[in-house]
């Protein structure tokens, strides 16, 4: 399971990845960043193939799941937190050939990726488990809803696609469990009844 830092780590993650893809071409004038609401408020953004979390929200189809040690370890059973992020893919360059092949290009490359593993994200989140994925689907938003995610940026509206990585399943770093139960008995004295010492 993801510690606090799996949000971070997810997205870090899918950046990497698409680092890696990214032909030598599109990465020369646009090459893959992160983006945060700081990055977006100052507007001098460059030639760049922007993704960007505008939302993050639990999971309501994977509530109350719990991360169960294995048997022997006497750690303790830990909630998990489901997390799903929301992003924004969009190209941010001069003109409309190179922003078409920049988007074309990330959603063919989001399709090929289509999920994140420990070997993904572990060098960013060490506690990330070897057997947990998550992963990167696209988002079926009207254009409704879209304009609303735009009209919330401090940036004009360019031709953006939007994507989820689902689920990041959160907990708090393992704890000790109480150790091991000890009971002490002691006798019976059977002429009073009462109980004799240890």
């Amino acid at each position: 399971m993801a510690s606090h830092r799996g949000v971070e780590a997810a997205m870090l993650a899918l950046e990497a990845a698409l680092r890696r893809e990214q032909p030598a071409e599109l990465a020369a004038f646009a090459p893959v960043r992160l983006l945060g609401s700081a990055d977006l408020a100052r507007q001098d953004l460059g030639g760049l193939l922007g993704l960007y979390v505008y939302r993050v929200e639990i999971d309501s189809a994977t509530r109350n799941r719990y991360h169960v040690p294995p048997p022997g370890s006497n750690a303790a059973v830990q909630p998990l937190l489901p997390l799903v992020l929301h992003f924004l893919l969009f190209p941010w360059v001069a003109n409309a050939s190179e922003e078409l092949r920049l988007l074309g290009w990330a959603m063919q490359a989001l399709a090929r990726i289509a999920e994140l593993d420990a070997a993904r994200i572990g060098a960013f989140d060490p506690d990330w488990l070897d057997n947990e994925r998550a992963s990167v689907q696209p988002e079926d938003l009207s254009i409704e809803d879209l304009l609303r995610i735009w009209d919330g940026l401090p940036l004009r509206y360019r031709p953006s696609a939007a994507y989820a990585v689902r689920t990041v399943f959160v907990r708090e770093p393992p704890q000790a469990g109480a150790g091991r139960v000890r009971t002490r008995v002691f006798g019976l004295d059977t002429e009073t009844g009462a109980g004799a010492g240890p």
